[in-house]
Protein backbone atom coordinates (compact mmCIF):
# COMPACT_ATOMS: atom_id res chain seq x y z
CA UNK A 1 0.00 0.00 0.00
CA UNK A 2 3.18 2.38 0.94
CA UNK A 3 4.06 2.22 -2.86
CA UNK A 4 0.35 2.94 -4.42
CA UNK A 5 -0.21 5.62 -2.59
CA UNK A 6 2.19 8.19 -4.76
CA UNK A 7 1.14 6.20 -7.78
CA UNK A 8 -2.32 7.73 -7.13
CA UNK A 9 -0.86 10.87 -6.66
CA UNK A 10 1.17 10.86 -9.86
CA UNK A 11 -2.33 9.51 -11.66
CA UNK A 12 -4.07 12.46 -10.34
CA UNK A 13 -1.56 15.17 -11.38
CA UNK A 14 -1.56 13.50 -14.59
CA UNK A 15 -5.46 13.75 -14.98
CA UNK A 16 -5.95 16.83 -14.01
CA UNK A 17 -3.51 19.03 -15.39
CA UNK A 18 -2.95 22.52 -14.39
CA UNK A 19 -3.63 24.87 -17.41
CA UNK A 20 -2.32 28.16 -17.62
CA UNK A 21 -4.01 31.11 -19.33
CA UNK A 22 -3.35 31.89 -22.32
CA UNK A 23 -4.99 35.30 -22.09
CA UNK A 24 -3.77 37.06 -19.47
CA UNK A 25 -3.94 41.51 -19.84
CA UNK A 26 -0.98 42.29 -17.96
CA UNK A 27 1.47 39.78 -19.59
CA UNK A 28 0.31 40.95 -23.22
CA UNK A 29 0.93 44.39 -22.39
CA UNK A 30 4.67 43.40 -21.57
CA UNK A 31 5.72 42.49 -24.89
CA UNK A 32 3.32 44.45 -26.96
CA UNK A 33 4.76 46.91 -30.39
CA UNK A 34 3.94 50.28 -30.52
CA UNK A 35 1.84 50.85 -33.56
CA UNK A 36 4.02 50.67 -36.90
CA UNK A 37 2.60 54.07 -38.20
CA UNK A 38 1.09 57.61 -36.58
CA UNK A 39 -2.64 57.06 -36.45
CA UNK A 40 -2.83 53.44 -36.80
CA UNK A 41 -4.35 52.45 -33.16
CA UNK A 42 -6.11 49.49 -31.68
CA UNK A 43 -7.77 47.65 -28.87
CA UNK A 44 -6.85 44.36 -27.09
CA UNK A 45 -10.32 42.38 -26.56
CA UNK A 46 -10.73 41.10 -23.19
CA UNK A 47 -10.15 37.78 -21.66
CA UNK A 48 -13.68 37.87 -21.34
CA UNK A 49 -14.35 38.04 -25.35
CA UNK A 50 -11.48 35.91 -25.80
CA UNK A 51 -12.55 32.61 -23.32
CA UNK A 52 -15.85 33.46 -25.14
CA UNK A 53 -14.37 32.64 -29.11
CA UNK A 54 -15.92 29.03 -29.52
CA UNK A 55 -13.24 26.36 -30.12
CA UNK A 56 -12.31 25.57 -33.92
CA UNK A 57 -13.16 21.97 -34.55
CA UNK A 58 -10.25 20.35 -36.04
CA UNK A 59 -11.49 17.62 -38.38
CA UNK A 60 -9.18 14.49 -39.88
CA UNK A 61 -7.54 15.49 -43.01
CA UNK A 62 -6.68 13.05 -45.97
CA UNK A 63 -4.41 13.14 -48.55
CA UNK A 64 -4.79 14.87 -51.77
CA UNK A 65 -4.24 13.22 -55.38
CA UNK A 66 -3.03 14.60 -58.75
CA UNK A 67 -6.45 14.07 -60.68
CA UNK A 68 -6.18 10.40 -62.02
CA UNK A 69 -3.62 8.98 -59.67
CA UNK A 70 -5.49 8.85 -56.49
CA UNK A 71 -6.11 4.72 -55.65
CA UNK A 72 -8.58 2.86 -56.64
CA UNK A 73 -12.25 3.82 -54.98
CA UNK A 74 -10.72 6.97 -53.13
CA UNK A 75 -12.55 9.32 -54.00
CA UNK A 76 -16.09 7.20 -53.89
CA UNK A 77 -14.45 6.15 -50.09
CA UNK A 78 -14.41 10.01 -49.55
CA UNK A 79 -17.83 10.73 -49.82
CA UNK A 80 -18.91 8.01 -47.89
CA UNK A 81 -17.08 8.01 -44.13
CA UNK A 82 -18.86 10.92 -41.97
CA UNK A 83 -15.88 13.59 -40.76
CA UNK A 84 -14.16 12.56 -37.86
CA UNK A 85 -12.78 14.96 -34.80
CA UNK A 86 -8.90 15.04 -34.84
CA UNK A 87 -8.82 16.88 -31.64
CA UNK A 88 -10.96 15.95 -28.75
CA UNK A 89 -9.63 16.22 -25.30
CA UNK A 90 -12.23 14.61 -23.55
CA UNK A 91 -10.88 11.43 -25.57
CA UNK A 92 -6.92 11.44 -24.64
CA UNK A 93 -6.12 8.82 -22.74
CA UNK A 94 -2.10 8.88 -22.82
CA UNK A 95 1.10 10.74 -23.68
CA UNK A 96 0.38 8.84 -27.07
CA UNK A 97 -3.14 10.09 -27.74
CA UNK A 98 -1.71 13.76 -27.07
CA UNK A 99 1.09 13.61 -29.18
CA UNK A 100 -0.92 12.43 -32.40
CA UNK A 101 -3.21 14.98 -31.52
CA UNK A 102 -0.61 17.63 -31.41
CA UNK A 103 0.57 16.61 -34.85
CA UNK A 104 -3.25 16.77 -36.30
CA UNK A 105 -3.59 20.15 -34.99
CA UNK A 106 -0.21 21.67 -36.37
CA UNK A 107 -0.84 19.71 -39.37
CA UNK A 108 -3.69 21.36 -39.61
CA UNK A 109 -4.31 23.89 -42.33
CA UNK A 110 -4.52 27.49 -41.35
CA UNK A 111 -6.55 29.26 -44.16
CA UNK A 112 -10.41 28.29 -44.03
CA UNK A 113 -12.67 28.16 -46.09
CA UNK A 114 -14.97 29.82 -43.41
CA UNK A 115 -12.71 33.21 -43.38
CA UNK A 116 -14.43 36.00 -44.61
CA UNK A 117 -14.01 37.95 -47.74
CA UNK A 118 -11.98 41.30 -47.56
CA UNK A 119 -14.34 43.80 -49.36
CA UNK A 120 -11.13 45.45 -50.70
CA UNK A 121 -7.34 44.60 -51.12
CA UNK A 122 -5.32 44.84 -47.84
CA UNK A 123 -2.76 47.41 -49.04
CA UNK A 124 0.87 46.30 -48.47
CA UNK A 125 3.17 47.95 -45.62
CA UNK A 126 4.87 50.12 -48.19
CA UNK A 127 1.81 51.24 -49.56
CA UNK A 128 0.48 52.63 -46.14
CA UNK A 129 3.89 53.91 -45.59
CA UNK A 130 3.48 56.34 -48.89
CA UNK A 131 -0.02 57.20 -47.65
CA UNK A 132 -1.45 55.05 -50.39
CA UNK A 133 -4.44 53.04 -50.22
CA UNK A 134 -6.34 55.10 -47.31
Amino acid sequence: MRFALPFLFDVAAFAQPDIPKTWDAKKLSTFELPPPFPGVDYKRVSADYYYKIPAFTIYKTYPVYAPGREPQGYWEHLHQVEPQIAFNPLKLKTVADWTAAGEAVFDFPTISLRMPVLSKPVPTTSAIASGIGN
